[in-house]
């Protein structure tokens, strides 16, 4: 059992709402969030372990054992604005400004509720990292349907677990 958990899941929880209220490009929410602890995240560990060996990827392996010590993650994604907003007749090919500039807002939109989210865990002295692969591979296996996923995981332990990755 990973120390601290319930605090670290509280910590999740403030961490979301910190997402979750962070300002937005157009004031449209696209932003879909997750905690994982416990067993999802023993699966989201093993999944990306399992992928670093396959692919021969010491990155993957090296986020897959930090997201196994993690005592939980945040998943942050966003949903695709294009499918939700445009008809099927309009094209939504590469040089198509709209498609473009909508998707643009939405990383903008991302990018602020990590840095939100990231500034909680800060405040609250929790150790955190901003993980690409953690997100990938919980977009992949269905933890989080959303467009682009991105982890953060969190600890508390005497030494932080993500310094040396």
């Amino acid at each position: 059992m990973v120390e601290f958990e319930k605090g670290l899941r509280q910590v999740a929880e403030l961490m979301a709402i910190s997402a979750r209220t962070a300002p937005k490009a157009k004031g449209e929410d696209f932003i879909d969030l997750k905690i994982l602890s416990g067993k999802q995240l023993k699966v989201l560990s093993k999944a990306m372990l399992d992928h670093a060996r396959k692919a021969n990827d010491p990155m993957w392996k090296r986020d897959g054992t930090c997201i196994m010590r993690s005592g939980a993650v945040l998943l942050v994604g966003i949903r695709d604005p294009v499918n939700k907003k445009r008809k099927a007749s309009r094209s939504t090919v590469k040089g198509d400004v709209f498609a473009e500039n909508e998707r643009a807002r939405r990383f903008i939109d991302l990018g602020i509720a990590l840095g939100s989210a990231a500034k909680t865990a800060s405040i609250l002295n929790v150790d955190n990292r901003i993980m690409w692969r953690a997100g990938e591979m919980a977009r992949r296996i269905g933890l989080l349907k959303s467009y682009v996923v991105i982890g953060i995981p969190l600890s508390a332990s005497g030494k932080n677990i993500f310094f040396d990755r």
